[in-house]
C-alpha cells in the first residue's frame, strides 16, 4: 500500500521498464546538437570538398540554438558546441571522440565559423518530447543543398543498429583495453547465461586470474 501522494509514482511498477525508453548517443556531443549532425551528414556525399561550403544554415529548436560556441577552448565546450559538431561531421564524414579533443584543427575552425543557427517554430513546438533540425549548405558554385528534417538517432523508436553500437564500443574501448575489448564485448552480450564473475575478471587489472 502507498499513500495517495505517491500512488501515481508507483502505479506502473513491474509493468513499465524505463530502461527500455532511454537513448544511446551516436556521437560524443550534446544530444541537442545531434539532429543537426544527422542533417549535415545526410548531405555529405553530395560534397566533394568541405572547403567548397561557403555558408551553413541550421534550423533547429531554441535550446539547441543556445549551443552557439564557435571555437571551443576545452573538450567540454566542444561537446556543447553545435557549430563545432556540425563542422567536424562535415569535414570528417563522422563525429568521433578526436573531434572534441583536437580543437586547433584549421579546417574545423574555418567551417565552424561558417555556421549560422536559426530557430524553427515547428521544432520548438516538438521539444522536449522530440529534437529536430535541418541544414542548408551553401556552396561556392551557387548551389544550395537542403536536408530533410532530421531527428537524432538512438531513440527507442529509431534505435542505433547493433553494428553501430559495436563499432562505437570498439572505437572507445580498444585504445584502452587492447585485446581485452573483444572478450569483454562477448561476455557483456551473453551475461544472462554466464556468472557475473566472468565480467568482473575482465574488468580487473590485466593479467588477473
Amino acid at each position: 500500500m502507498t499513500t495517495p501522494e505517491v500512488e501515481a509514482t508507483w502505479a506502473d511498477l513491474g509493468r513499465r521498464w524505463y530502461l527500455h525508453e532511454q537513448y544511446f548517443k551516436a556521437y560524443p556531443v550534446c544530444r541537442w546538437a545531434q539532429p543537426a549532425v544527422e542533417a549535415v551528414l545526410s548531405l555529405r556525399e553530395q560534397i566533394q570538398d568541405p572547403a567548397d561550403i561557403s555558408h551553413i544554415e541550421v534550423a533547429t529548436f531554441h535550446e539547441a540554438k543556445r549551443l552557439h560556441v564557435v571555437h571551443p577552448a576545452t573538450t567540454e565546450q566542444a561537446q556543447y558546441s553545435l557549430p563545432w559538431s556540425v563542422a567536424a561531421a562535415l569535414a570528417r564524414g563522422s563525429l568521433d571522440a578526436e573531434a572534441v579533443t583536437v580543437l586547433d584543427a584549421p579546417d574545423l575552425r574555418t567551417l565552424a565559423a561558417r555556421v549560422e543557427i536559426h530557430e524553427d517554430a515547428t521544432f520548438n513546438a516538438r521539444f522536449p518530447a522530440e529534437r529536430w533540425a535541418l541544414a542548408r549548405l551553401h556552396l561556392s558554385d551557387g548551389r544550395v543543398l537542403e536536408s530533410a528534417p532530421c531527428e537524432a538517432l538512438g531513440n527507442p523508436h529509431n534505435p542505433l543498429p547493433d553494428e553501430a553500437l559495436t563499432t562505437k564500443f570498439h572505437a572507445l574501448a580498444d585504445p584502452v583495453l587492447g585485446e581485452r575489448a573483444g572478450p569483454l564485448r562477448e561476455v557483456i552480450l551473453s551475461l544472462e547465461d554466464r556468472p557475473v564473475g566472468d565480467l568482473l575478471t575482465l574488468l580487473g587489472p590485466p593479467g588477473r586470474e
